[in-house]
């Protein structure tokens, strides 16, 4: 603690905690105010928290406080280390007013517990006496009480951006407490233990600053706490979320349109958003309801919707809508709803922007059917086989008598399942509701999850009548004995695959060998083919030499013959 508040003339003892060991015996303390030591203590014998003697504070007034410790010391001078711990310590009478433990307790309803600083979420769409929220500083004096009525101190609430604070001398929460001086700053300086203020819209959008501080009696400020707080502006449009679209025939209600959602089964039909122009959500409207065929589904003139109530801190309504500018609406339909037949609900507000005729509507579409009662159910699983604690989604599926879409929000389980073994998680029940006729479980948030133990597992269940039974059944597998099993059976085929693979390669070799042999065949042949060509050749040659040479010799003698005859 570096700064702390006591009261005057009251015994305070000051306690020094050590930090991963103890103070040994003999360890000194000195207690300084503003630099002047004002008491010493010895430890002993050796702790882990030393309580130093008790001090009076007589006078009232802000120190500067210090302790400054000696360790391990008989003597200042012997100390093998010291440590100084600073601190400011205001002093005031019981009754003084102590700014810095006043508090402030915010509520949109009320002044607020005395817990609750939590402001209300939005503003408001238009200049009204209804307040956003109440804001209450609360005076407190230096023992953190509230002081009695004698103490005259002053609180001031101001307020930048949309909105303004009216000034609440009761201190009580009013419906019409927007009623008085509109101001961008409002304060107080009366004697009183709280002064109360109105935080109110102006019917402007945009986020509000609000900053609460106190004064003390010598005219020094101290700012308590800033908090924000979103206005809302006039309505622009409407948008709307359809859940349940199937009405019930003959006649009642699918949806609700509760304004508290505490529970999952706490269900709206259709969910209304209205939005100002920067699409901040609009509250406090009316939103109404208008049927294409008012013997199909219901036109409601008076306020279909509720609007829908915010989640607190401890989850009162964990299942909101999403708070201002939602409103939550139910389906109704009339004792002529046939199954199989449509409308078109239109849900409307007036338009704040027809400022002539004040006739203009803004609004959004829901196209509606009917249906009748569950008739027959069919359970499933989303797998044939699972892993041991494997995820399990499962649906239902339902026809109503005519073979049509049973009407929504119909329970898709008379009872609680059961199984033939242990389930992990949660076996479904009655609170499981149709949509569109049917249910399946949520696959990224599973609840439902496969057995340990192998084998086949059924989930049986009474239908939505209540009157007859409908099962599921997948089988459990060893996962890590089917992925050995696969890998040996993927290796088995590897290496029938490479036998083939080599009986290929031998037979294409054989084919290769073969196609050698023959052409080595076809070459000797060829060559052979040669050579007796050649030796033919050679013969056919000799001969023509031995013609040509008988040629010449006959010639000759030709040429001799004529020679003599012509010496003769």
């Amino acid at each position: 603690m570096t700064a702390f508040t006591v009261p005057l003339n009251t015994a305070t003892t000051l306690k020094v905690t050590a930090s991963g060991s103890t103070f040994g015996t003999g360890d000194i303390f000195d207690f300084s105010l503003n630099g002047v030591i004002v008491q010493s203590d010895t430890s002993a014998p050796a702790a882990i928290t030393e309580s130093l003697t008790a001090y009076t504070f007589a006078k009232v007034g802000t120190y500067a406080g210090n302790i400054r410790y000696y360790q391990t010391a008989t003597t200042r001078l012997a100390a093998t280390a010291t440590f100084d711990i600073p601190f400011t310590v205001t002093v005031g009478a019981l009754d003084a007013f102590s700014p810095p433990l006043s508090t402030f307790l915010m509520g949109q309803t009320s002044v607020g517990s005395t817990a609750t600083d939590v402001l209300a979420t939005y503003g408001a769409g238009a200049v009204a006496t209804l307040p956003v929220g109440m804001l209450s500083v609360a005076l407190k004096n230096v023992k953190g009480t509230q002081t009695g009525g004698a103490l005259t101190a002053t609180s001031e609430v101001s307020i930048t951006g949309p909105g303004f604070v009216v000034y609440n001398a009761a201190n009580t929460y009013s419906a019409t407490g927007c009623t008085g001086a509109a101001l961008r700053s409002a304060n107080n300086a009366g004697a009183d233990v709280a002064h109360g203020y109105f935080i109110c819209g102006d019917g402007t959008s945009g986020v509000a600053t609000i900053n609460i501080r106190v004064q003390d009696e010598d005219g020094l400020w101290t700012t308590l706490a800033s908090k924000s707080v979103t206005m809302y502006g006039a309505v622009t449009t409407l948008t709307s979320t359809a859940i349940y679209t199937v009405g019930k025939a003959g006649g009642g209600t699918v949806g609700v349109n509760t304004a508290a959602r505490t529970a999952s089964t706490v269900i709206p039909a259709v969910i209304v958003r209205a939005v100002d122009k920067n699409g901040v959500g609009v509250g406090g409207l009316t939103i109404k309801l208008l049927s294409s065929d008012v013997t199909v589904a219901n036109t409601d003139s008076s306020g279909a919707c509720n609007a829908d109530t915010p989640d607190d801190a401890v989850g009162t309504n964990a299942y909101s809508s999403g708070g201002v500018g939602y409103y939550n609406c139910a389906l109704v339909t009339p004792s002529s709803a046939t199954a199989g037949k449509s409308a078109t609900l239109t849900w409307r507000v007036l338009d704040p922007a027809d400022t002539v005729n004040g006739t203009a509507y803004l609004t959004t579409t829901t196209a509606v059917t009917i249906g009748g009662a569950i008739k027959t159910s069919t359970l499933s699983f989303d797998k044939a086989t699972y892993g041991p604690g494997d995820a399990i989604v499962y649906s239902v599926v339902t026809k109503d008598a005519a073979g049509g879409t049973p009407y929504d929000g119909q329970s898709a389980f008379g009872a609680t399942a059961t199984a033939n073994k242990s389930f992990g998680g949660t076996l479904p029940g009655t609170t499981k509701l149709i949509k569109n006729g049917s249910y399946t479980s949520s696959a990224t948030a599973p609840t439902l999850f496969a057995p340990v133990s192998i084998g086949a597992v059924t989930m049986t269940a009474l239908d939505g009548t209540g009157l007859a039974y409908m099962s599921a059944t997948a089988t459990v597998v060893d996962a890590a004995a089917n992925a050995s099993a696969a890998e040996a059976a993927a290796g088995s085929s590897a290496a029938a695959d490479a036998a083939a693979e080599a009986t290929d390669a031998a037979n294409a070799a054989t084919d290769a060998a073969n196609a050698a042999a023959e052409a080595a065949d076809a070459a000797t042949a060829a060559a052979q083919d040669a050579a007796d060509a050649v030796a033919a050749l050679s013969e056919q040659f000799s001969a023509l030499v031995a013609s040509i040479k008988a040629q010449i010799t006959a010639l000759t003698a030709l040429i001799v013959k004529i020679q003599k005859k012509m010496k003769a």
